[in-house]
């Protein structure tokens, strides 16, 4: 499914919170859904069990509770939604991506994945529902590879582009020692867990390092829970990660929060009258409210507030 560059670049201003999980701080508190779900009985806070939690307010850009946020953890495969990010910033999702020895042999005998066969050609849009619905292990490493092979094609050591990440194939070269030659013959996914890194840091992650690109386990991987929260506010950004939490835990698990501003006598910009702002309001957009409303709803939001 084609993500047009437009939208692409107009998501990333709007106020989108993806909700996969809720907890209501209420003793004994009964959610009835209007979904044909039955009552779920909800624990109070006291009584569960974590290493660590952060809950954030993206709107207001600031941590509303939490504890522990700076304890490090193993972020086992919410590693693939540094890996996905990645891989929409540098790849047309509609190119073709091949499944190489390498990528198999990457992943345990007993990985979840999407069941890619070496040799086999695979879109990166699917390869994008592969990642993220049955968590393959296989389709990280596909497309870790293809995101350091276009990074080398689009951006190399030589030339003055930069990529997404403010860095050429110099950058990779210089981290490892190696020629870009060197790089895409046996070390793509090693370049690979370099350039996480850097984008890590770029969003100001401070407790992360990664050496994969699925998160199999190694002591040498990990995070924590206000990094694994910034990851997610910037992976939610992206349109691909709406749809796809949508077809994972269905469209009443996805909200999008759309604040407005009223912009009288310029129906010409805003046919609605209303402008989607963000940062409590305090940055236009450009975005027509009712055409922004339909367009969540179009990938797949299933209430908007």
């Amino acid at each position: 499914m084609r993500i047009t560059e437009r939208l692409n670049k107009m998501i990333k201003c709007a106020a989108v919170t993806l909700v996969t999980a809720t907890l209501i701080l209420s003793s004994g508190a009964v959610i009835n859904a209007d979904i044909e779900q039955p009552s779920l009985q909800i624990p109070r806070l006291e009584d569960i069990h974590y290493a660590s939690y952060c809950v954030y307010d993206k709107t207001a850009d600031k941590i509303v509770i939490s504890d522990n946020e700076d304890g490090q953890i193993y972020p086992a495969s919410m590693t693939k939604i540094m890996t996905g990010s990645l891989a929409l910033d540098y790849l047309d999702t509609e190119a073709f991506l091949t499944c190489s020895q390498n990528a198999i042999d990457g992943i345990s005998y007993d990985s979840t994945t999407m069941g890619l066969c070496v040799g086999e050609s695979t879109t990166v849009s699917e390869l994008m529902y592969g990642l993220l619905l049955p968590s393959g292990n296989d389709a990280a490493n596909v497309l870790g590879e293809g995101v350091v092979e276009a990074l080398i094609q689009k951006y190399p050591a030589d030339s003055d582009r930069v990529g997404p990440d403010g860095v050429n194939a110099s950058y990779l070269e210089e981290q490892l020692g190696l020629t870009s030659q060197e790089i895409l013959d046996g070390y793509r996914l090693t370049a690979f867990a370099v350039l996480m890194n850097l984008r890590a840091q770029n969003w100001g992650c401070t407790g992360t390092h990664f050496v994969n690109a699925h998160g199999l386990h190694d002591d040498n991987h990990y995070t924590t829970a206000r990094d694994l929260t910034t990851m997610l506010s910037h992976a939610c950004e992206n349109p691909d990660f709406v749809k796809a939490a949508a077809e994972k835990f269905g469209s009443q698990c996805v909200v999008v929060a759309i604040d407005v501003k009223r912009r009288e006598g310029q129906e010409d910009k805003f046919p609605c009258g209303y402008e989607v702002v963000i940062a409590g309001g305090t940055k236009p957009t450009g975005i027509d409210a009712l055409w922004w409303a339909k367009e969540v709803n179009r990938l797949g939001c299933g209430e908007i507030l």
